[in-house]
């Protein structure tokens, strides 16, 4: 009798588990709009490169190639995961909507690893010495972006890196 009744116990438990995980993969989670997005440029490295004529009866000119690599990268804002009641499995499927809607938008893949190579030419006068500065900036998007789940709508901030650039100041 014990083992019945522990039976019919343990089948009812199973099956209300396999009906919330069918209930939370049925969840819809469809992209509705972005929004405050904004662009901005983060230094993340700079660099001097001394240039010394000081003994020189003549212009120095050296050519110098750069670069820099970075990971194109997004953060969200997770607290939407608790606030939606979602579970981890649900919360990768709205992340990966996220993931595929910034990258239409930036032109980069998540993940992606952006390298930028630049060639400089440095100059120094004669009984000279100059120090060029090298700065390198990673653009970032932030902003919002509006999802629906089932019927209720939520809104997700995020911040990505999708792009680099540089600036040479000569000091």
């Amino acid at each position: 009798m014990h083992h019945q009744i522990l039976n019919i116990f343990l089948a009812a438990i199973a099956t209300r588990n396999l009906a919330e995980e069918i209930d939370e993969r049925s969840k819809i989670i469809q992209f509705i709009d972005e929004q405050n997005v904004q662009t901005v440029s983060k230094l993340i490295s700079e660099t001097p490169y001394p240039l010394d004529n000081l003994r020189g009866n003549s212009v120095l000119c050296v050519e110098k190639e750069i670069s820099h690599s970075r990971v194109a990268e997004i953060s969200i804002g997770n607290e939407v995961r608790a606030s939606a009641r979602l579970s981890v499995e649900a919360f990768d499927v709205l992340k990966a909507e996220l993931f595929s809607q910034i990258s239409a938008q930036t032109g980069r893949k998540i993940g992606e690893t952006l390298t930028r190579r630049e060639k400089i030419t440095m100059i120094a006068q004669p009984k000279s010495k100059v120090t060029y500065i090298v700065k390198w900036f990673e653009s970032v998007r932030i902003g919002e972006c509006i999802f629906s789940i089932d019927r209720d709508t939520f809104i997700i901030p995020y911040e990505t890196t999708y792009d680099l650039h540089s600036e040479v100041i000569a000091g």
